[in-house]
């Protein structure tokens, strides 16, 4: 059909070896085999499992040990073999209780090294124990094809899938063996639902999507293998000669560049589930026991009073980073203080999983969108309150109004409005929306600049904010609170594009000086054979000269008088060096005034402190900077500060009279701005100078720290992050804080004056050296006469 141009384009990847027309690839896509997670082991066997085999050969031979000098120390008393038996192995268990006999010294040191080898192999094999019965054993995975050759699971295709995979001879042949092929809605019906009968053959970029209903399980019912199957190119198949294959290469490579498609493939996910064709699996015991060890992680004795006011103050500290763990405070009778003030301390704190315990009462509290004591029947009760607290209901979160584009940013749209933008603000704006919590905007603290970071994080830790749009600097990391880290940052510098050079240098640098020295050498050595060569004819040296330099700029028309094969080589030799090299440098003059010339750029910070550019910088970013002793001192000793107002206004106008340092998030939008240039104006040095976390910075102790961390976790993986940011820069350019740059000179240009200043010098340097030379030759000529 496509070969038939019945239809344009297939919504499917090409896989490699199939001889149509498709979009341009993107990447490769590699195919996996989807199995089974490891069969737990029968619940008998966790007892020998704990201990290797050679570890309870080692306690064996102990226990055999420990009888055999127990008896031989008894000398003629001689007790019994099974008596001595069994104190060695009361000992190893640690459970010897009966009367010792101990008949000298020797007895006495091998029952204390039983009784410690027994206190250490008891409590040791305890925990383990213990261990796994909490976790669970399970079979040996499979790592490698090899491994998979030999597993009980079938694989299955449907009949088109399945003719390729027979063919893979690099498989191990049991594994082609063992496959069967049924129709593609049953496949489908059994993969989707993962089945676990049976193992898979599916490309990347779906089996993602399959195995994310996955999420929520404790052990996932399937993996992917790791080694590759098959592979396919990231393109579109289309029909033969389609008109729009450029159009249709360029779209797709856009919606790939942006992370777009990673937004639709979040997209897709949620209609399948919405469709009810995937679906997010759940284990099928409950998500925690009532009362078991696990659940108890801090527990509190409060007196009737409340909680003793050390233990109040020194609590958030303890538990500082760990305050969304579940609390229970326990009371022998009916407190007598305000639940609601005791609520009220929890929340301020940040203790939002909160029990209350007295007598054969359970009680709690809801915190949004203000303090709710609610009264427990049982812990399922109070466990599934946790879900209910995902939902703010209007709880405001107050965030800091900062002016860090395209971080975050304010302008007035065109009803005269005042509008908040930026993609960190934007992300914040999102998790608002989605947990239904109102955003309100917190004014910066009205201080000098260089004060406004230390007010930030007093404000920080007060409580006096909630989340700053800001990533955190590794400087001020164990300063303030803050979201699970993303990734790490890199702070570059930016520095102006190499200079283009004079015009009138361009006649020179065609060649390098060793090329120009051979070329000078080369007509000297041309002038001097045809002066030796011309015998008693005796050409004077000034017409030699210029025949060889003739030949070498290949415009020679004088007539030449030959005297010999010699001078016919000589000349035949320099007409053919002369050409060569006339073209060379046409053509390679001709390139230079194509492209142009730049001075040498810097690529390194050891060259920077040699640049005549000084760097800009606030009065905070200037005092990290002059600490950093890794940094050339030149270079700390080369930079300026400014008010943010002007750096900004420099910065993200890209003045080329300063260099910048900036995180790499932020650098990537301001330099996009030279998309369009035929030169950059900037380009980054790629050298780190310093350091920051992907993450927010939050206030103390906050109550939705964790779902925060993983709302902001889920933007990136999914890619929206990059949208955000796409959107940022879209909207910095309607608003001309940034500008889309274009080159001011037209595409090509008239020679103006100064390039002919070295055409100028290189004739007036010719003019003098023949006028020295006809001076001289007169002065030979002169000389030769009055000897005669």
């Amino acid at each position: 059909m496509l070969s038939k141009k019945e239809i344009d384009i297939i919504c499917f990847y090409k896989e490699l070896g199939w001889s149509v027309a498709s979009t341009e690839p993107l990447s490769i896509v590699t195919s996996h085999l989807m199995v089974p997670h490891a069969i737990p082991i029968s619940s008998y066997f966790y007892y020998s499992r704990p201990f290797s085999w050679t570890l309870w050969l080692v306690i064996a031979s102990t226990v055999l040990y420990g009888s055999l000098t127990l008896h031989l120390s008894s000398r003629e008393k001689q007790i019994d073999v099974g008596k001595c038996l069994l104190y060695s192995l009361s000992h190893i268990l640690y459970t010897c209780h009966e009367k010792v006999r101990n008949t000298g010294w020797r007895a006495i040191s091998i029952h204390i090294v039983l009784t410690s080898c027994g206190f250490i192999l008891t409590n040791l094999y305890l925990s383990t124990l213990s261990s796994i019965l909490t976790s669970g054993l399970y079979e040996q995975e499979y790592d490698t094809l090899e491994d998979l050759a030999k597993s009980p699971f079938i694989s299955l295709h449907d009949e088109f899938h399945w003719t390729y995979y027979t063919t893979f001879t690099f498989l191990p042949e049991a594994l082609r063996r063992n496959s069967i092929s049924l129709n593609v809605s049953i496949v489908t019906a059994y993969r989707d639902g993962l089945n676990k009968s049976y193992m898979y053959w599916i490309s990347d970029d779906r089996i993602g999507m399959v195995l994310r209903q996955q999420e929520l399980l404790k052990k996932p019912r399937f993996y992917k293998l790791s080694q590759p199957v098959g592979y396919s190119l990231e393109a579109h198949c289309v029909s033969r000669s389609l008109p729009y294959l450029e159009m249709a290469s360029q779209f797709m490579r856009r919606l790939h560049e942006h992370g777009i498609d990673i937004k639709m493939r979040a997209d897709t996910f949620q209609v399948l589930i919405q469709q009810g064709i995937y679906t997010l699996m759940r284990d099928d015991e409950p998500p925690a026991k009532a009362f078991d060890l696990e659940f108890y992680f801090f527990a509190f004795d409060l007196k009737d009073s409340g909680l003793d006011p050390k233990v109040a103050n020194f609590l958030p500290n303890l538990l500082d980073g760990l305050h969304e763990l579940h609390i229970v405070f326990m009371s022998k009778g009916e407190p007598l203080f305000l639940k609601e003030d005791f609520y009220s301390y929890c929340f301020k704190k940040g203790f939002v999983n909160v029990i209350l315990i007295y007598g054969q009462d359970f009680n709690s509290y809801l915190p949004y969108p203000s303090i709710q004591p609610i009264k427990l029947s049982n812990i399922s009760e109070y466990l599934n309150t946790r879900g209910i607290i995902r939902n703010f209901r209007g709880f405001p979160i107050r965030t800091l109004r900062s002016k860090i584009a395209p971080r975050d940013f304010e302008y007035h749209n065109d009803q005269g409005d005042l509008v908040r933008a930026g993609y960190l603000f934007t992300a914040v704006k999102e998790f608002t929306y989605r947990y239904n919590a109102t955003l309100e905007s917190v004014p910066l603290p009205d201080v000098p600049e260089h004060e406004a970071y230390e007010a930030i994080v007093e404000m920080l830790m007060t409580k006096d904010i909630d989340v700053v749009c800001y990533f955190t600097p590794l400087e001020i990391w164990f300063k303030v609170p803050h979201t699970a880290p993303l990734s790490i940052l890199t702070e570059y510098f930016i520095v102006p594009h190499a200079r283009p050079i004079s015009s009138y240098l361009y006649f020179s640098r065609p060649f390098t000086w060793t090329l120009w020295l051979v070329v000078a050498l080369t007509v000297f050595y041309g002038s001097l054979m045809l002066y030796l060569t011309s015998g008693r004819a005796r050409i004077e040296i000034g017409k030699c000269l210029l025949y060889s330099l003739s030949h070498i700029l290949y415009n020679c028309h004088q007539t030449i008088r030959v005297t010999g094969w010699r001078d016919v080589l000589i000349h035949v030799v320099l007409t053919i060096s002369g050409f060569v090299l006339t073209n060379v440098y046409l053509a390679t003059l001709s390139s230079i005034l194509t492209s142009g010339l730049y001075e040498e750029e810097y690529h390194t910070l050891a060259d920077l402190a040699n640049a005549p550019y000084p760097s800009l910088q606030d009065d905070f970013y200037r005092i990290q900077m002059l600490a950093k002793t890794f940094l050339p001192e030149a270079l700390r000793r080369n930079s300026l500060t400014l008010n943010a107002t002007f750096l900004t206004a420099n910065r993200d106008g890209l003045n080329k009279n300063y260099m910048y340092v900036l995180y790499e998030d932020r650098l990537e939008l301001i330099l996009m701005q030279q998309y369009l240039l035929k030169t950059p104006r900037f380009y980054i040095i790629r050298q780190s100078v310093g350091h920051a976390l992907e993450s927010y910075c939050v206030a103390k102790s906050l109550p939705y720290l964790q779902m925060t961390s993983d709302f902001m976790r889920r933007l990136q993986e999914h890619g929206i992050n990059i949208k955000m940011k796409a959107d940022s820069f879209r909207e910095l350019l309607q608003l001309r804080v940034y500008t889309l740059m274009r080159d001011n000179e037209p595409p090509a240009k008239a020679f103006d004056l100064q390039y002919y200043f070295f055409a100028f010098g290189l004739w007036a340097v010719g003019i003098t050296v023949s006028l020295v030379v006809f001076f001289l030759e007169v002065a030979n000529s002169r000389y030769c006469s009055k000897r005669h």
